[in-house]
């Protein structure tokens, strides 16, 4: 795995930061990343809640062929994080989508097959990616004859052109979604790259006020958390003025849970004599942290 420092030509998360505030071309494709990561603050995907919500997210692409499978990958929300294609019966391609869609912090998926496939190989790819606890919460199938797609469970034929966006749609959201493909598959996968994150959080953070620059903070640690594949739960503790004076991440649990603990917590707060407030944060798999404000 390659490492996020030596990437950049530095040797620590100091120097690496450094370059960043300093905008250096030689960290370019990392402060884009920063810059994209704050700008899914504002992303409006909404979660999927019926067969019609996936059919209109899944026809903006190609429909599968008569030896591909398309799964959308989601979060606990049912909100799509990311989608492959790939070939039936190759291993190598599976592992790939299966490295991929946990990256993505996907939970549970959707899988779209062509109406050649077998009922026997859609259940095996079904069975393949419930051995890895990710549940398939629907299958549907594409007819290219009708050009329908039917979901398993409601057996309901609808017709692509309905749910068809316009060519501009198609071409804007093909665009965002090859610029988040590309960042998302890159430097987050580094080596180093949590570390320096939730760094970048902190840094940018302490010293804020929790209430006038409330989106810088959200926004901090949306790059600082977002992309963890395990949940956080962290503490911001603020002096009587509501100034920040430290981030600290407190628990890492599973994809979708974090256990956390009442003692470590009130520890944490009483280890200093100045904090007055304090305000608590967690992703909610990786995509919408949430900042919970509490007076003390």
């Amino acid at each position: 795995m390659n490492n996020l420092y030596e990437h950049f030509g530095c040797t620590s998360k100091e120097e690496l930061y450094q370059k960043v505030t300093m905008d250096d071309d030689s960290v370019r494709s990392l402060v884009d990343f920063i810059g994209f990561s704050k700008g899914q603050m504002n992303s409006k995907e909404a979660g999927i809640s019926s067969p019609q919500d996936f059919i209109e997210f899944v026809t903006k692409n190609k429909m599968p062929a008569k030896d591909e499978m398309v799964s959308v990958f989601c979060s606990t929300k049912n909100e799509p994080l990311h989608l492959s294609r790939y070939k039936l019966h190759d291993q190598d391609d599976l592992k790939r989508v299966l490295k991929e869609g946990l990256h993505a912090g996907g939970v549970s998926m959707f899988n779209l097959s062509n109406s050649s496939m077998s009922t026997a190989n859609e259940a095996e790819m079904t069975n393949y990616f419930k051995t890895f606890g990710i549940d398939v919460i629907d299958g549907f199938s594409y007819k290219e004859f009708s050009d329908t797609i039917t979901s398993n469970q409601e057996m309901i034929p609808y017709s692509r052109d309905k749910y068809a966006p316009s060519v501009d749609s198609v071409a804007e959201s093909e665009g965002h979604t090859m610029k988040a493909y590309n960042l998302q598959n890159g430097i987050n996968t580094y080596q180093g790259f949590d570390e320096f994150t939730s760094f970048f959080a902190n840094q940018e953070i302490v010293g804020s006020h929790m209430l006038k620059d409330n989106a810088k903070v959200k926004k901090s640690l949306k790059v600082g958390y977002q992309y963890d594949w395990q949940e956080s739960f962290g503490v911001i503790a603020c002096d009587a003025d509501g100034k920040v004076l430290a981030v600290k991440e407190l628990f890492k649990g599973s994809p979708n849970a974090s256990i956390v603990d009442k003692k470590v917590f009130t520890k944490e707060l009483l280890s200093r004599e100045d904090v007055s407030k304090v305000a608590v944060f967690h992703n909610l798999q990786a995509y919408r942290n949430q900042v919970l404000k509490i007076e003390m």
